[in-house]
Order: structure tokens, then sequence, then C-alpha cells
């Protein structure tokens, strides 16, 4: 404190001065009566008065001291230029803490007989705007609030303003209590990377981010939406933790941690006070931990909308978003023709669509526990009002490990005009809601096969099978070596059917659930079941079909054979087609030959 006295002495008695009226602005741009000798070096802001400095000023040639008046708001506006041998102080018998605005202001303070700082503050609010920087000289200090046992700074930042302040000594930014406000950055640096900050509270608030290297455990309190980014360097061989006290006003808030910060309890992540232990870096090296306090997201919007087949592109209305940080948004499943825009926070929904129903889920996620998700459904209704049968497309399948906790699949679709009604079969602890399979705990390990039936009066109905593989918990889990299916070769007539079926091989009695596909198909009638019965189109063109096997745990391992298709009989294999239809043709051959072989007895007979 002797450094203060003495500066305060010398500012009273030795330096010459420039003093301004009340309300005033001046500028310092370089030009005749513009320039820093004509305001001397000690230049005195009163309530109300403005100081422009432009890039043409330079720094002074002599040490300058802008000194702010008792009680005095005052506007300062830099040039982002760098000022060398510039500084600012309060008045140091401030009796209320009054306003400072400063803009884009880089200032480096020069050598005063041990006085080295860039701001000297004692009652100031500082609201800040742009990039601004605070260097101390030699042994300088960035800003500095003296009596630090009972002082307060106050830093309001803009929304992407910054405060970076410098210092050659161990601290940068000194008081016993600092709050930094607004939806900027304080970027604190000392000597060698020491210790940005020496105080005995730290206050965030309002989107503030606060970014220094940290010594100890200094108690700091965030409001929603403040981020702490803290980078410790331990001095010792091998690195360790530092606990800090954290606190929140705001019940049910939840700190977000990463960089190797963790909870001392872990119970606390959604207290409002945690202590948190930071990780450290080695003697050579630092670890940054990053704190940000935040609330769980949410989502709201429209629910449903309707439009026609032949329909011009469209969007919804806005969404709304909750939750601070604000949360981001991604489609997690729907058609790929309609999309979340991220500026307007809309779906768009592109022309094209086939009538039908398309559920849309969106999740909204900022790190805070739970996400939030928002089913949204467009309905689109055939031209002419007319009826369509019903379809259904969605996850066919899903492998889960006995003691899962509960969860569901990604959403289907159900397309048809009236909008279909939906029903499923299956084990009872599988329920369906909001267009997805809802899967409570407690499934044993097995195979659980659900049935999807969507109808709505015009035929066919729609059909789809889902298959839920529960693995054994612990131990080794099933695999698959191979996947075999038989017959090997058939040959199936046009218009007829051939039932397939399937052997999983493998370690731990693996899922025989496969997935069946045809390839090859020229007939859209040509098609094969989930239970593996193909159907070949009465229109089938193709000489040879490719039906294929995939298993459901391991869709790496499959098989793949070759269906004849043939025109008229089919050699068969005892499946529902081919082979029945020889026997036919020969027993009518038979009994028409004994027909013949009759008639000719009998005309015999009767000659005489």
């Amino acid at each position: 404190m002797a450094i203060i006295a003495t500066a305060v002495l010398i500012l009273t008695l030795g330096i010459p001065s420039s003093t301004s009226g009340a309300g005033n602005t001046y500028t310092v741009d370089g030009t005749a009566g513009n320039e820093w000798t004509d305001y001397g070096a000690n230049i005195l802001l009163r309530d109300g008065d403005t100081l422009n400095i432009t890039s043409g000023a330079g720094s002074p040639g002599v040490i300058t001291l802008i000194k702010i008046d008792k009680d005095a708001s005052v506007t300062i506006n830099g040039s982002g230029s760098l000022i060398e041998n510039l500084w600012v102080s309060d008045d140091p018998t401030d009796t209320r803490a009054h306003n400072v605005y400063i803009n884009n202001l880089k200032v480096s303070s020069g050598d005063i007989y041990g006085l080295e700082y860039g701001y000297l503050c004692f009652n100031s609010v500082i609201n800040l705007s742009g990039d601004n920087e605070f260097r101390g000289a030699w042994r300088g200090i960035g800003v500095l609030r003296p009596d630090d046992r009972v002082s307060s700074i106050n830093v309001k930042l803009a929304t992407g303003s910054t405060l970076k302040t410098y210092s050659s000594q161990e601290f940068s930014l000194i008081a016993h209590s600092i709050t930094i406000e607004g939806k900027g950055e304080v970027i604190t640096s000392a000597r060698y990377d020491a210790f940005g900050i020496l105080a005995d509270e730290i206050i965030l608030r309002d989107g503030a981010v606060l970014t220094t290297t940290f010594p100890s455990q200094v108690p700091i309190d965030m409001s929603l939406g403040t981020t702490v980014n803290l980078k410790v360097r331990s001095g010792n061989p091998a690195p360790f933790y530092v606990v800090v006290p954290f606190t929140s006003s705001t019940p049910g808030s939840q700190w977000l941690l990463s960089g190797g910060a963790t909870f001392v309890a872990p119970s606390e992540a959604t207290d409002n006070r945690a202590d948190i232990a930071l990780l450290c870096g080695t003697s050579t090296g630092w670890n940054t931990n990053t704190i940000t306090l935040a609330s769980e997201p949410g989502i709201a919007g429209p629910m449903a909308m309707s439009q026609t087949v032949g329909y011009s592109a469209v969007s919804t209305a806005a969404f709304s978003l909750s939750g601070i940080p604000s949360p981001s948004v991604t489609k997690e499943s729907g058609d790929a023709k309609i999309s979340w825009n991220y500026t307007t926070k809309k779906l768009d929904i592109a022309a094209g669509l086939a009538a039908g129903t398309y559920p849309v889920v969106l999740k909204a996620s900022n790190g805070a526990v739970p996400d939030a998700t928002f089913t949204f459904t467009l309905t689109v209704s055939p031209a002419g009002g007319g009826t369509t049968p019903p379809g259904i497309t969605g996850p066919n399948s899903m492998i889960l490990t006995a003691g899962y906790p509960a969860t569901s699949t990604a959403a289907f679709t159900f397309t048809g005009n009236p909008s279909p009604t939906v029903s499923i079969t299956g084990d009872p602890k599988i329920t369906m809601s909001g267009g997805k399979l809802n899967i409570a705990t407690g499934l044993a390990a097995g195979t659980y096969v659900v049935e999807v039936r969507a109808s709505n009066g015009t035929p066919p109905d729609a059909n789809f099978t889902f298959t839920l593989i529960v693995n054994p918990s612990g131990g080794t889990a099933p695999t698959v070596a191979s996947v075999s299916v038989a017959p090997p070769s058939p040959s199936v007539a046009k218009g007829a059917t051939q039932a397939f079926s399937a052997t999983v091989t493998g370690t731990g009695s693996p899922s025989q659930a496969v997935t069946w596909t045809v390839t090859g198909e020229t007939d859209d009638n040509t098609s094969i079941s989930s239970a593996g019965l193909l159907t070949v189109g009465a229109n089938e063109t193709a000489a040879s079909l490719s039906v294929k096997a995939t298993s459901i745990l391991d869709p790496t391992k499959s098989d793949t054979v070759t269906v004849t298709v043939i025109s008229g009989t089919s050699g068969g294999d005892g499946g529902e087609g081919g082979g029945g239809n020889s026997l036919l043709y020969v027993v009518i051959a038979v009994v028409v030959i004994a027909a013949i072989v009759g008639v000719v007895y009998f005309l015999f007979k009767k000659k005489p």
C-alpha cells in the first residue's frame, strides 16, 4: 500500500494536468490541437465527459494518466490498438459506484515511481464493450482495487465483449470481491502464466465467462449460463486435485464439468452448492478445467401439420427453446424431406411427400440432463380426398443386455389415408406410444418378436416385424459364427410361394432371429415376409432371385441362396410352392388315358 500512497501523492502534487469541463467530448487523433501533448500528462474527465482515442493518436511520449473525477460517470472510446504509456484511475475519494463506459480500449502503463497499473479502480462499475485490455508495466498489475480486504470490482460485459488483463506480477486482477456480469469474457494472464486473480470471492452473472489461471480455493458463485475456465499447474511431478467450492442461487441447477474436473460428492451435481475437484497439471504442463452452470433443456412448438399431395415446400411455425445455456436441436428421426432449420428454429418440409403420416422426433440438448424430446407429425392427404392403404417403415431390431434401463426405439412412420390405426402384439413390457416402441425394464435374456399392424379400412393392412434381443448380463455375450439358409437352391414357379428357414450358429446360444431380403426381382409383387416366406410375382421376368438371411445379433453374418424362377411347374422341395402341381398333372393324365381305353374297349366289344 506504500506504492499506492506514493502514487496518489505524485498525482496530487507533481504531474501537469489538463482538466475538462463537465459533459464535454474530447478527441485525441494526432492532429494539431488533438495530440497527447495538448492534454498533458494528467487528463481529468468529469461527470458526463467522453474521451475518443482514434488510431491516429499513437502513444503518449510521457507516462499519461486518464483520471476519472470523484463520483463521475464517463465514456472512453479506444481504437482497438494497444497504447503504451497510458493508464486509467478512479479518484481515490470516490463515495459511490459510478459507471465508466469503455469501448475497445487497450492500454499498457509506464513506470511511474513504481506505479505500474493498467487500471487503478476504486468505486467504479466498469462497463465494457468490444475488445479491451489493461496491462501493467514491468512488475505491474492489469487491474487493481486497493484496500483489497474491503473493496470490490464490478465488471459488466456487453454481448461478445472481452476484458484481458496482463501483469508481470503473479496476479493481474486483484480485489476482495470481483463481480463479472454480462455475455462476454474476462481473460487474465500473469507472469509465467502464474496466478491470474487474487480475490476472496468471485461472482459470475448473466452468461459471463471467466478464463484464468487459478491458485487456491477461492469461492466462486455462479448464475445460470456462466462458465469458468480454470487453468491449473501443480508445480509437482504428478497431477493432483485442488477442491474449489461453487455456489448458485438457482435451485435445480447443474454444473457441467470437463477437462478433468469432478465432483467431490456426485450427489451435489444438481444441488445449489458443489465442491469441485480441479485436475492440476504437472510442473511443466497445465490442465484446463471447465465448469458451466446450466439448467435442463426444453423444446415446445407445433405438434402437427396437414398438407395435401402436390403441396409446395412449407415450414412450420417456430419452436421455442428453454434451458440455460440455450440448447442445440437435432433431428433424431423422420423422413429426409423434413429438416430442422437452425437459423429459423422451424421444420422445413420439402415438396414431394406421398400421402401418409410422417412423425419427426426432435431432441434439445445443452449438456444438462435429461435431454428434451418433441414429436411433430405431418399428415399428407391424397389429392382429391381419395384413400390409400396403410404402410409402415421403421427400426426392425434392437439389442439390449439384461438389466438394461427403460428405453425406446426410434420413431416409426405410418402412411396411408385416412391415417391408420396402429396395434401391436408381443410381450406386454413392449408398448407403443408417440410412434415409438417403449421397452420397459425387466425382460429376461431372450428374443422378443413384436408384430406391428396398421389399418385404415383400405386393404391391405400393413404388417411390420420388430425383433428385440436381450443378451445375458455378465460373462461372455453370445456370438454368431455363421448363418445357413434352407433350402439351398430351390426352383419356384411364377405366382407360387416358397418357405425358407435360417439356422444361426455360434457360442452362447445366439438368437435365431434374422432379417430376410430378396433382390433381383422385377415384379413389385415379388417379396419375402419377415418369417421367410417368398412370394414370386406372376409377372416376374427375372430368371433368378437372391434370398438373404442376416443375423440380427450380428449383422456381419449372413447367408444367401439363389432361387431359380421357372414358368409353369416347379421342382419344389416340400415348401408351399413347387412340386405339388406336378403330381396333380400326372393324376389327371392317368384319368384321361383310362377314359380313352374304356371308350375303345366299349366300341370293339359292340362290334358284330
